[in-house]
């Protein structure tokens, strides 16, 4: 009964993660909306799940027979496929508590895509039927990929602006730390898809971690020709946006979470500090001159 109870929940569980799709527009719904009903349903396929499986283990241990029906491989329900479904959802599952992704979001982000297609593959395997359910929310959810790969693929990899702008690189105007490392803020040129007002990106940072995404929050700012968000001036910030096809920038603050984000503002704050000791360098070079 509880297996059964699975399938309409299922079918609204990927639904929410597709963030282009157009379920979720016609609902209305925004992104982080849509997340939280995900959550809700993630959890309830995981209590029923979590329910079915171990009743069933519990009487098959009680009957002496856990071995050989936990392998079992039938034509019509294979119990192993089911087990293997199970445990990859269980891992997925205690890596998306609050408490686990916040301490290190790579470990959660990994596990989340591992388990998922180790439960969503068991699982057809186990009952053939089910793929019927997940086939929906697959489908929208692999043309949500596509479109985020081609975005990846056209914008690229955050780049410091002194550096060498490559084929679909983001630029970063501003950067700078708060004295004790806990958050810092980045200014970066807006990719050409990013035109809403506030939304989710997701950055690479080379220099961190080549092979890891992270995704958040920004709000878009005009960029300014004449002054600095810190409040300072910065003829070179200056110069390179007057050379800008855009006028739009992306402000991003990011937390000290996980050791990504603190590598990242401790390699923001290292550049901040170089920067402050080249500029004083030249103010002390000018009033020597000038003298």
């Amino acid at each position: 009964m509880l297996g059964c109870l699975l399938f309409p929940n299922l079918v609204l569980l990927f639904y929410p993660v597709t963030r282009g799709s157009v379920v979720l527009q016609a609902a209305g719904l925004s992104y982080p909306d849509a997340i939280r009903y995900h959550r809700w349903l993630g959890h309830a396929v995981m209590v029923m799940v979590t329910a079915h499986s171990l009743g069933f283990w519990g009487v098959w241990v009680y009957q002496q027979q856990w071995l050989k029906e936990a392998l079992d491989q039938g034509d019509r329900i294979n119990n192993l496929a089911g087990g293997v479904s199970f445990l990859s959802g269980l891992a997925l599952w205690l890596s998306s508590l609050e408490v686990a992704r916040r301490s290190n979001y790579e470990v959660f982000y990994k596990l989340h895509h591992i388990g998922f297609w180790g439960f969503t593959f068991a699982g057809c395997c186990h009952v053939s039927s089910m793929f019927w359910y997940f086939l929906p929310g697959l489908i929208l959810y692999g043309i949500d990929g596509v479109y985020r790969i081609q975005q990846a693929l056209w914008e690229g990899n955050v780049t410091d602006n002194n550096k060498s702008n490559n084929s679909g690189s983001v630029q970063i105007w501003e950067a700078g730390a708060s004295r004790n490392n806990s958050i810092c803020y980045m200014l970066l040129s807006a990719p050409r898809y990013a035109v809403s007002a506030t939304g989710f990106i997701w950055l690479n940072v080379p220099d961190v971690s080549w092979h890891s995404w992270h995704p958040f929050e920004y709000f878009a700012v005009p960029l300014k020709s004449n002054t600095c968000y810190n409040g300072e001036n910065n003829s070179q910030n200056n110069q390179s946006r007057s050379g800008s096809s855009s006028s739009t920038g992306i402000l991003v603050h990011i937390k000290a979470y996980d050791r990504w984000t603190k590598d990242l503002i401790k390699l923001v704050a290292a550049q901040q500090q170089r920067s402050g000791s080249s500029s004083s360098s030249s103010s002390s070079s000018s009033s020597s001159s000038s003298s």
